[in-house]
């Protein structure tokens, strides 16, 4: 009973003296190891924020280029001087500077003169590299695409940017998978009668590659487009669903909570259940907008 009795009042003892201390000890543990998740999680945000930024400001940048490319070639003289129908002459100097282009610039996918009813006139294709003039047998009739009915009514000077959408060529889907902004814009000749759009078929690939790269977070950098479709994404057989009509493959219907923050909101940074998003829309000019987000999962740092 005796030694039972001391090895009590020992404990007591030192539990009086060092549990505080102890305590103390998990407290301050604690709050260091809070105080780093928050800096972790500040840093994080902060790194998220200017990455979205940079992938934003790259798509902007891509679309600008191609606006000032195809305003230059509708001010062509030829196109100024251009009658209901053509000469050769005109013809053949329009579709030289066509080619130019093309051969310099790498990216266009197509050159193109639609005239006001819709037909193709000139075209120029980009194949491996080389700029193919498309003989005048092979023109088609472009009058009921959208991109021809949203440009062609356009005032002078104004330009129609496309949505990001995958290539059709003779009413099928282009395989493997081809990217496609189309940026065009009205020709009119000296006397203010309008001859058609000029329009460019940019292959987007470049971009949407050179976009993740701007961002640096691959793993999780997402491109959408208005109607929360991934356009780029981390998990590739997610994108495109609109042209599969698949509306599973919205993230409306992945993150509803986070899709209601980005539609509301022109930039942005949350914290959701499902992690953190941060966004930025891109606005080009008169095509639909979509926005370009990053997703984290704030567990990791913990």
């Amino acid at each position: 009973m005796y030694k039972v009795f001391l090895l009590s009042r020992f404990i007591a003892s030192f539990l009086r003296l060092f549990l505080p201390i102890a305590l103390l000890l998990v407290s301050v543990t604690y709050l260091y190891g809070q105080a780093e998740i928050e800096r972790e999680l500040t840093h994080l945000k902060t790194q998220e924020t200017l990455s979205v930024g940079l992938s934003a400001r790259t798509v902007g940048q891509t679309v600008k280029a191609i606006k000032d490319d195809v305003l230059f070639l509708a001010s062509l003289a030829e196109f100024r001087n251009a009658e209901a129908t053509p000469t050769e002459k005109d013809l053949a100097q329009l579709t030289g500077h066509f080619v130019d282009v093309s051969l310099i610039k790498q990216t266009f996918n197509q050159i193109r003169w639609i005239n006001e009813a819709g037909i193709e006139i000139i075209r120029v294709d980009l194949v491996d590299g080389r700029p193919i003039v498309v003989p005048a047998d092979k023109l088609q009739y472009k009058g009921d695409r959208y991109y021809f009915k949203d440009s062609v009514t356009l005032r002078p000077g104004e330009v129609f940017v496309s949505p990001l959408d995958l290539n059709i060529e003779q009413d099928k889907l282009e395989q493997p998978y081809r990217p496609m902004l189309r940026v065009a814009t009205p020709v009119v000749d000296n006397k203010g009668n309008r001859r058609g759009i000029v329009i460019i078929n940019y292959s987007a690939q470049l971009t949407l590659d050179a976009f993740v790269a701007a961002g640096k977070a691959a793993d999780h950098l997402i491109l959408l487009n208005n109607e929360s479709y991934f356009l780029r994404s981390p998990k590739r057989t997610d994108e495109w669903g609109f042209m599969f009509n698949r509306p599973e493959l919205k993230l409306s219907a992945r993150s509803p909570a986070a899709w209601n923050l980005i539609a509301g909101a022109d930039n942005g940074q949350t914290e959701l259940s499902d992690g953190i998003w941060t966004w930025r829309t891109v606005h080009p000019l008169l095509a639909g907008t979509g926005a370009v987000c990053e997703w984290s999962d704030p567990q990791s740092l913990k």
